[in-house]
């Protein structure tokens, strides 16, 4: 039976697959399925091998096979295969606990048996499978290509439900606000007396995907608390995951819980970066390409859908997918650190405005050293005698003669992207248009991400030497790109990590795209990767400036290399660093600055920008007379912050600890990492209140405090 995947979970009955038939029928197929994971034996293990063969001897079978080991090559390991998904969890989670991965190594046990189950039988979500209920094994056929981008999506009907609270997190709410759910174009307003309606009507309308604002965090979970009967098609209880708050690169981020579904899919917009970034369609190619459900990839990180990708690949080539890397950082001399681990390289810009400035950035430039200079866990030192290659800006050894799974990998997402952003610039219809466009962003993210999962301890197949590799080797390349530019008479104005500003007075877009040419062909003769057919690099013009602005920092009055705005011959604006771009300056002040940069954006040289300072300053008293007037709504005003502790813990009166204690007070608690939204008040004892709070009980704005933010954000435009 021919049938589209939507959905695929595991229990004690097999591997369940949810489709929509050629009939256009949602059903389910359950598929009996004995997953399996390796041990590499030793006769250091027999004792503890005892105990377990004893523990799990009726739900296991043991054979021993040869399989390859990423480093050592191929090694004889002991196949343990469950009698069904439920068992192989935990087991799993038995091993993991046990000694047995300190003695030896242990394979594949990370993977899920829906991991195994797709790789194995090379399918994947959201494509078209066959399915043959008649046979013994291989039950389950594709009938798509994974790398293909030629795919179509049978109609899936979307059901939307969201608070209608005007602004306000329903989280930090004591009652509970109506909602409003929306289905083919129809809204329905369903207050909390009224609650059952919503579950009525996904039994009426049998949505395949449910996309609800805070349904992690609240909703769900409070649906079935109320008895609700219908999230679920096979009715069973909510697969739900904890909350958490943990530390990563700095700051605290809070996790809500997972809430999926069975034969459904739920995706919470506020608990989803992808969702955010690319919209359904975007999440769809994810899903396709890493063999991730969808629910999964709306939760997870970029870095979670790159190592799905490598595992994926690695399955494939029979390789092994180690519990816990054992190639340790290599032991290096003090100068090659230093030498090699600067990160990204950055200039110091010049500070001030500048007429026909040139913007040239490196496409992906991490993600092409990546690839072209062969950067994976097992490629950098290799045991190859013949390998000798030595990685640019480092004396490390890099091998030459195999790909590694990282450059594999990598290179698909690269080569991906760049046919997906071909067809978007060819693509006239502008809905097929839309949908490439969030895909190659879904794409772009996965590039961003891949340099930084590099040299994450957790990664799978990342190593510190090749995140040192792919900065030493980037910093070569914009230092060869800056000489060349100064070679034919640029000046360069900044250079940051990718991209350097050059100008020349009078310069053509001729002379721009001669520059970016004879770059190009230097950069690929200076550094030519390991293979031949290398993807090479690509230097390309992002935009030439009508004029752009370099700010200086506000104590040592140099220039800052990540805080600039200007304006494109097309008139488009581009900014960095600066209010209007931070997440936690209040729309209030946005939207003055958008207002400065629609008066700005008409400028065409230096001495039009000049003469526009009395509109600019026209614009700030407009601004200040409607905080004086109270010309504004409290929502337009709210700052946005993480908070990093909780409410007891803070000792210091703050704006964001007035803010957390607020909340407590009203008997409503906040998890560090968390957002709160809250405003500055004129009150003696505290100096913010949360904004469901002031809903309730308005106060007296502090505006003298947004005067301040409203004089340092015009203070961007004042350039002397």
């Amino acid at each position: 039976m021919k049938i589209f995947l939507t959905d695929i979970y595991s229990d004690k009955r097999g591997i369940i697959l949810w489709g929509i038939c050629e009939n256009d029928i949602r059903k389910a197929f359950i598929i009996p399925f004995c997953p399996w994971f390796y041990i590499l034996y030793n006769k250091n293990l027999d004792i503890t091998f005892k105990d377990f063969f004893l523990k799990f001897k009726d739900f296991i079978t043991l054979n021993f096979e040869k399989m390859n080991d990423i480093i050592k090559g191929e090694v004889e390991v002991l196949k343990i295969t469950c009698k069904n998904p439920y068992f192989f969890l935990k087991i799993a989670d038995y091993i993991k606990k046990s000694n047995i991965p300190v003695i030896t190594e242990v394979y594949n046990i990370d993977l899920s048996p829906v991991e195994i189950f797709l790789y194995s039988n090379g399918i994947f979500p959201f494509s078209w499978i066959d399915i043959d209920l008649t046979r013994v094994n291989n039950i389950v056929f594709s009938l798509e290509n994974c790398d293909s981008l030629d795919y179509t999506i049978p109609f899936m009907k979307i059901l939307y439900i969201k608070p209608d609270c005007n602004g306000k997190d329903p989280f930090k709410m004591n009652i509970i606000p109506d909602i409003l759910i929306s289905y083919e174009g129809r809204d329905y307003v369903v207050s909390g007396d009224n609650i059952d309606f919503v579950d009525d009507f996904i039994k009426k309308t049998d949505p395949d995907i449910i996309i609800c604002e805070h349904g992690d965090l609240i909703y769900m979970k409070r649906f079935q608390d109320i008895g609700f009967k219908n999230l679920n098609r096979d009715m069973k209880i909510l697969n739900i995951g904890k909350e958490k708050s943990y530390f990563s690169y700095g700051k605290i981020i809070f996790k809500s819980g997972f809430v999926f579904l069975s034969g459904r899919i739920h995706i919470d917009p506020e608990n989803s970066f992808f969702f955010r970034e690319t919209g359904i369609e975007g999440l769809i190619d994810l899903s396709r390409i890493s063999c991730m459900s969808l629910q999964r990839v709306a939760r997870t990180s970029p870095g979670t859908v790159i190592t799905s990708i490598e595992t994926k690949k690695a399955f494939e080539q029979n390789i092994l997918i180690p519990f816990r890397k054992t190639k340790a950082e290599k032991i290096k001399k003090a100068s090659n650190l230093i030498n090699a681990d600067k990160g990204g390289l950055s200039f110091r810009p010049i500070p001030g405005i500048f007429e026909n400035v040139c913007e040239l950035d490196f496409f992906s430039m991490y993600p092409s050293i990546m690839v072209n200079y062969n950067l994976s866990y097992e490629t950098i030192f290799c045991d190859h005698k013949d390998c000798k290659q030595k990685l640019p800006g480092t004396n490390y050894k890099i091998c030459d003669k195999k790909k590694g799974i990282i450059t594999e990998s990598i290179e698909f997402i690269l080569n991906r992207r760049l046919i997906t952003k071909k067809r978007m610039f060819e693509e006239k219809n502008i809905n097929k248009k839309n949908i490439l466009n969030s895909v190659q962003i879904a794409l772009k993210w996965l590039l961003v991400v891949s340099f930084g999962y590099l040299g994450y301890k957790r990664a799978r197949f990342g190593r510190i030497e090749c995140h040192e590799s792919t900065t030493a080797i980037g910093r070569e390349l914009l230092l060869l790109s800056k000489e060349i530019a100064e070679e034919n008479g640029f000046r360069v104005l900044h250079g940051l990590t990718d991209a350097i500003w050059v100008q020349k007075a009078n310069a053509s877009e001729v002379e721009f795209n001669d520059l970016k040419n004879k770059i190009n062909n230097r950069v690929n003769k200076v550094f030519p990767g390991i293979f031949p057919n290398n993807p090479g690099f690509s230097i390309n013009i992002e935009g030439i400036y009508k004029w752009i602005v370099f700010l200086k920092g506000k104590i040592d009055k140099i220039g800052v290399p990540n805080k600039y705005f200007g304006v494109f011959k097309d008139n488009k604006v581009k900014m960095r660093g600066i209010h209007i771009r931070r997440s936690d300056t209040p729309e209030f002040i946005k939207n003055y600055q958008q207002e400065v940069f629609d008066i700005l954006k008409n400028c065409d040289l230096v001495i039009d920008y000049n003469e526009n300072m009395s509109k600019i300053y026209d614009k700030t008293q407009e601004y200040l007379q409607r905080l004086e007037q109270n010309d504004f709504n409290a929502l337009e005003l709210c700052i946005v912050k993480t908070i990093s502790k909780k409410a007891e813990d803070y000792k210091v009166n703050s704006d964001i600890s007035c803010a957390v204690a607020t909340l407590a007070n009203h008997k409503i608690t906040v998890l560090p990492g968390q957002k709160v939204s809250f405003l500055y008040v004129n009150d003696k004892n505290i100096k913010s209140v949360p904004y469901e709070v002031f809903c309730d009980n308005p106060q007296a704005i502090d505006t003298e405090k947004y005067k301040k933010m409203l004089f340092d954000a015009e203070s961007v435009f004042i350039l002397n």
